[in-house]
């Protein structure tokens, strides 16, 4: 499933489903095990996402 199915199926925009992955993401890599805990900035948006 790509980003664009993604949004389709839970009825939000593009750049909405990839905001709410990337969130997911830094949520989930800060909580690795020995002590990789970082803060992770968001990617700027692509034109294709905008």
């Amino acid at each position: 499933m790509n980003n664009q199915q993604l949004a389709k199926k839970v009825s939000i925009s593009k750049a909405t489903a990839i905001e709410h992955l990337r969130k997911a993401e830094a949520r989930l890599i800060a909580t690795l095990p020995g002590g990789h805990r970082r803060q992770i900035r968001p990617l700027p948006a692509t034109p294709e996402e905008k």
